[in-house]
């Protein structure tokens, strides 16, 4: 059986280009090797275009990983310097009886961190809202 072709990346160099009053030096040719045969993108404009998305949706991912990892207390003092004030009870808007309701009934996902001393995290509540990542 033979091995697959690896798929390869491959940058030229092209002439000095302007784009919207920056002037690019020697602006890479990209050639990229896809299933249904090779795309060639020459045009200074689409490259900048493609390159700006890229780094939209790696900042968007970053931002979206950031805010997942957020974990919620249960009750206590607010503390100002996190969302919601890290307490569940504002992320949800509903009263630290409901709350517990929903934390015995199992239909809210969390960590104990010693005795009586809950911590959810965001893609748990997520979850609970129907909002969960895929």
């Amino acid at each position: 059986m033979a091995a697959p072709t690896p798929r390869r990346q491959v940058a030229t160099a092209t002439p000095a280009t302007s784009v919207t009053g920056a002037t690019i030096t020697a602006l890479p040719e990209l050639h990229f090797t896809m299933a249904n045969g090779l795309l060639v993108v020459r045009d200074a404009a689409t490259v900048v275009t493609l390159l700006q998305n890229e780094q939209r949706a790696r900042l968007a991912a970053e931002a979206e990983q950031a805010a997942l990892s957020t974990v919620y207390r249960l009750s206590g003092e607010p503390d100002e310097s996190r969302p919601y004030g890290g307490l569940l009870t504002r992320r949800l808007d509903i009263s630290e009886r409901t709350l517990g309701d929903l934390l015995r009934d199992g239909r809210l996902r969390y960590t104990c961190a010693g005795k009586k001393n809950y911590r959810v995290s965001e893609l748990a509540v997520r979850e609970f809202l129907g909002d969960a990542p895929i």
